[in-house]
């Protein structure tokens, strides 16, 4: 028997979960303090024996546990499944509210990822509903916490990120009324990246620093995730060396058959990572890897891969092939409204029209894109520079240095925190 359980509730579960895997018997008493953070806590409070027989002479074998927690679990993925393709409307009224339900819906909405944010945003707010009909125990308060997460990503996602705020602090609330440090690393990794949309890198970076404490002392299993964020914020902040190394440590410690996304994730952030580096050789072996992933995953991710490529034909002066790559990807980010995107592309693409001193095919893109430059969805600093060279353009004094201070100026003014938008 394990009969050591007696430190705090983090280090009963990590014990309790490392049970799973083997046939040792675990103390009822053991159990009992574990109940409110960990996976097993459903099947323990209602396990039979913890209502009438003394809690310090029964020995639960954990297989039989884990057997009513994998069953929980798959009836609520079967009616999570049974959802797809169906309209939401009207389910919460058919619908039991379980922690289980709760979290495969979540799952959904990770599986999701680079699908149809409306859906992935009805998803979450079905979640949402359905956890707040749960019990105001710690239980329910980390099931709440991750539902109104996981729904404050779908808003930022949406670029409503006032809502997202609001929702990311209830998530913060609910997550200290209860105790599961897993979830407490996942909430944390969910506020870093919506720090990170916001331009607050040293909070996202103290967020994701606690994420990746509170995942070291349970089992792990939010820890790549954790790494994804780390090597972004990094990033964002410059420290691409650094963010090349925690995206390899990301890339090592997943498998790539079962978390596929991910994989994609971390390969496509070290190939740019590479690339910014001048690491080119290593940069195209990360995007050859990545190619059958992208084919998976759709056609913005196919985008994505063909940018990547643009910019890699570009820094070894491929001209011809980084153009037609350029062109394609610009156009492509128009044709899905991803306004900023398109107008980074373009400003790449500009270099090379500037190095070639095409002065009239400037001018030809900045036509075609000041409808973009002047969006809603681009906010004043980064309009502002943009602005900046059409008036050189038009005034054929476009250089390949003006199109450089622009790229970076338009870069900076995106990673500012999003503001009210007007056109100039």
């Amino acid at each position: 028997m394990v009969e050591s359980l007696t430190t705090d509730m983090e280090h009963f579960a990590s014990q309790v979960l490392a049970c799973f895997d083997s046939d040792r018997p675990i103390s009822v008493a053991a159990l009992a303090h574990v109940l409110d953070c960990t996976a097993c806590k459903t099947a323990v409070s209602q396990h039979r024996l913890l209502a009438t027989t003394p809690t310090d002479k029964v020995a639960v074998r954990i297989p039989e546990l884990r057997s009513q927690v994998e069953s929980t679990r798959a009836a609520a993925a079967a009616t999570v499944a049974g959802l797809r393709d169906k309209p939401l409307e009207g389910a919460l009224r058919v619908l039991t509210a379980s922690p289980a339900l709760v979290d495969c819906l979540i799952s959904e909405v990770d599986e999701l990822a680079g699908g149809s944010l409306e859906r992935r945003h009805a998803l979450a707010g079905l979640a949402v509903d359905l956890a707040e009909q749960l019990p105001s125990n710690p239980q329910g308060s980390d099931a709440r916490a991750l539902a109104h997460a996981t729904w404050s990503r779908t808003l930022r996602l949406l670029g409503d990120f006032p809502a997202a705020a609001e929702h990311m602090q209830i998530a913060q609330r609910m997550r200290a009324r209860g105790g599961d440090r897993s979830v407490g690393a996942r909430i944390e990794a969910m506020h870093a990246s919506l720090l990170i949309d916001s331009g607050d890198f040293a909070e996202a970076i103290e967020r994701v620093t606690t994420a990746e404490r509170l995942a070291a002392a349970g089992p792990g299993d939010d820890m790549p995730i954790i790494l994804a964020t780390k090597g972004r914020v990094l990033t964002e902040v410059g420290r691409i060396r650094e963010a090349n190394e925690t995206n390899f440590k990301l890339l090592c410690s997943i498998d790539a058959d079962a978390q596929p996304r991910l994989a994609l994730t971390a390969l496509h952030n070290l190939a740019l990572g590479y690339i910014e580096t001048g690491e080119l050789d290593q940069a195209e072996a990360m995007l050859n890897g990545a190619a059958t992933s992208y084919s998976i995953f759709g056609e913005r991710d196919r985008v994505r891969l063909q940018w990547a490529r643009a910019r890699l034909e570009l820094l070894r002066d491929h001209l011809e092939n980084a153009e037609r790559l350029y062109v394609e990807t610009m156009k492509a980010f128009l044709a899905e409204d991803s306004d900023a995107d398109a107008a980074y592309c373009s400003l790449e693409l500009a270099t090379i029209y500037a190095r070639q001193n095409r002065q009239d095919d400037l001018i030809a893109l900045m036509v075609t894109m000041l409808p973009v430059f002047t969006s809603k969805r681009i906010h004043r600093d980064a309009m502002a520079a943009l602005l900046t060279l059409r008036r050189a353009v038009e005034a054929k004094q476009a250089t390949a240095e003006l199109v450089d201070r622009t790229k970076r100026a338009f870069d900076l003014a995106l990673r500012k925190p999003p503001r009210s938008h007007a056109k100039i």
